[in-house]
């Protein structure tokens, strides 16, 4: 039987959130020319984002455990999974976030007889986290689970809760469902430093051959942390006593109204909204007697450097109309990390070293690559490139989230990064051509352009992967090694086929259109070398087909354009570790999450009112289509996540002095 189409969906979680986000940046430059030969310069950007949101979920958990699904015998070898309970639950989260971004750069270039020199220095910093990401559920046990299974059926595309009513009438009092989790906050932070320099420089060594060469020197520090405390089950109270309703929240002083009908005639639920700040100052003021384990403080710590040193040379031979470019790139990057290995409050166990562990990973390559240019008139280009590249792990991959896990049965799971991945080498292959006209009128110029390409990558990382190797047996649990590895070989091959015409050709009424569109064609493969999939995958993240169409008009000061965007589905994880809700772990290519089609017209109109002061309006979306939905199956829809964001207006002013 197809995996995919014997699933069945055994819960359904409606969420709808609501945010807002505030931006501000700025920008200071600073040229200095002295003379002929010498130029310098000081850029400093610093941008920043501020975002609030909270997310509310109505959910009705019908496979929440084992028990709460049942297997029947049909009599020909095959079982039928049932849902014979229902669990409804309320929930309720913010999801703030905070980014900084900053960028310092000096530098120069200075003319020394034929030969150029270009050095800079630069400093970059980036700060992102959520500081006071707060969590509050409703739902018991006994007095909010119902003990007949959850029946779903489809309505507009959306899954709804066909039954149990008992379940139904539950949500629609949702004010009655008791509290179960009072409180929690969880904090993350991530902060990146890094500095370096670079040299560049030309020198003329012809007339037809000009030496271009480089060196950059970065070093970089990052750290991060995620800490989460659920203050009742560590002696605090919680942010409200045990046994509050939603009903309770208005005394509290927690409620902030209602929300009817999130998507009305197919989610009719009430959410009952809850003020943010005043939930965490509740759980700050209560929960004076919950305390930090070395594993919640430092459970989820990285922080590590980077070293790295890259240089390149090339030649430019120049003959008339053609232009080769070959050359290389070297690159040195040694990587160190510290982690703390949770599951033990820093206690050895089982021959196994938990606390604070430090790893490092080094990467070298050297990358030939080749380019081409051919322009024989000033309206027709070709270029060919036969270039390598090397991507390095990330640091979390290399040492992230480590934990030590040990279940009923005694095996000790543990899950950390792997110092031994290797980097991702790519040989690649790029071809294109451009031609251009001009036509006999103003607005029937145009251009085409054709690419197409070919790539090999080695030692593919896929973001899913994890190998469970068993280890050598302990004194008293088997130990188990959950790491990200490396797969096989993955091949791209693909075209892109653009194009940008002003319509006076087809009519003089049209001279103040331009047409333009893009499609893209893409077939993929990799061998992940992992027995639960199958031999060949296609690659993560990778449509088959794009295509882009947008029609534009410009007269004087004013400025439309209409975008139409459409994407083709394609894989976003492998299945290699899917649980089911009777807690039974499947793997296999057939059980692949696949991210539908996608499409979207935008619309934006543009007005230059002089002076440097202009307007613009942009509404994204218009058709209202949805923003994302996933299967698990190619082809399945029982287990399905869908996104509706609706449509967005954007209005802006702008002044330039």
């Amino acid at each position: 039987m197809d995996p995919a189409r014997d699933l069945m969906a055994t819960s359904l979680n409606v969420q709808y959130s609501e945010g807002e986000t505030r931006r501000w940046g700025g920008s200071l430059a600073g040229d200095w020319q002295p003379s002929d030969t010498f130029h310098a310069f000081a850029h400093v950007t610093v941008a920043t984002a501020d975002t609030d949101q909270e997310v509310y979920q109505m959910g009705f958990q019908g496979g929440r455990d084992p028990s709460f699904i049942s297997r029947v015998a049909l009599g020909n070898g095959l079982y039928e999974n049932r849902s014979v309970k229902t669990q409804v639950h309320y929930w309720f989260e913010t999801n703030p976030d905070t980014a900084t971004l900053g960028t310092a750069q000096v530098g120069a270039d200075w003319h020394a007889g034929a030969l150029t020199l270009a050095p800079r220095l630069f400093y970059t910093w980036g700060e992102n986290g959520r500081p006071q990401h707060i969590e509050m559920s409703f739902w018991n046990p006994v007095a909010t689970t119902v003990n007949q299974g959850l029946s779903l059926r489809r309505q507009d595309g959306y899954p709804v809760v066909a039954g149990p009513s008992a379940a139904l009438a539950m949500a629609d009092s949702v004010e009655n469902l008791p509290v179960s989790n009072r409180g929690q906050i969880t904090s993350l932070s991530s902060r990146q430093d890094r500095i370096g320099g670079a040299l560049d420089g030309k020198l003329p060594l012809s007339a037809d051959a000009t030496l271009e060469a480089g060196v950059k020197i970065t070093d970089s520090q990052r750290d991060s942390y995620r800490r989460d405390q659920e203050g009742q089950l560590v002696g605090g109270q919680g942010a409200v006593e045990a046994g509050s309703t939603v009903a309770s929240l208005a005394a509290a002083g927690l409620r902030a109204g209602t929300l009817t009908a999130p998507l009305a005639g197919i989610y009719d639920f009430t959410f009952p909204l809850i003020n943010a700040d005043r939930l965490a100052q509740l759980y700050r003021q209560r929960d004076g007697n919950a305390t930090w384990t070395a594993d919640a403080w430092n459970g989820n710590t990285l922080s590590g450097g980077e070293r790295r040193v890259a240089a390149y040379s090339q030649v430019r031979l120049t003959w008339d109309d053609f232009v080769l470019l070959p050359g290389f790139r070297a690159e040195f990057s040694d990587l160190t990390n510290r982690y703390w290995l949770s599951g033990g409050n820093g206690t050895p166990a089982g021959g196994v070293h938990y606390g604070w562990n430090d790893s490092n990973s080094q990467f070298t390559a050297l990358l030939p690559r080749v380019q081409a240019k051919w322009q024989p008139d000033p309206q027709l280009t070709y270029r060919a490139a036969v270039w390598t590249s090397q991507t390095a792990p990330s640091p979390y991959q290399l040492a992230g989230n480590a934990t030590a896990t040990q279940d009923s049965d005694g095996v000790l799971t543990i899950t950390r990064g792997n110092p031994d991945l290797k980097a991702v080498d790519g040989l690649n292959f790029d071809l294109s051509g451009a031609w251009a006209w001009t036509g006999q009128a103003t607005g029937e110029d145009g251009r085409l352009e054709l690419a197409v390409f070919h790539k090999r990558l080695k030692n593919y990382l896929y973001d899913a992967g994890g190998n469970l190797a068993a280890g050598a047996a302990t004194s008293d649990a088997q130990v188990r090694l959950s790491i990200p590895t490396n797969g096989g070989t993955a091949r791209l091959t693909g075209a892109e086929l653009s194009l940008d015409q002003g319509l006076a050709a087809v009519a003089d009424a049209l001279s103040d259109f331009r047409l333009a569109g893009t499609l893209s064609w893409e077939t993929t493969s990799v061998r992940l070398n992992n027995a639960d999939l199958n031999a060949v995958e296609r690659v993560q993240y990778a449509p088959r087909w794009l295509a882009g169409v947008q029609l534009r008009y410009d007269r004087g000061p004013l400025h439309l354009a209409m975008d139409y965007r459409w994407a083709d589905d394609y894989v976003q994880s492998y299945g290699t570790a899917f649980v089911s809700g009777g807690g039974t772990t499947m793997a296999g290519s057939a059980l692949d999450t696949w991210v539908h089609p996608t499409r979207r017209l935008d619309v934006s109109a543009g007005y230059d009112a002089g002076g440097g002061l202009s307007a613009r309006l942009t509404v994204r979306n218009l058709g209202d289509a949805l923003a994302y939905r996933t299967s698990v199956g190619r082809h399945g829809d029982a287990v399905v996540q869908t996104i509706s964001a609706g449509r967005s207006f954007e209005l802006s002013l702008q002044q330039e002095f």
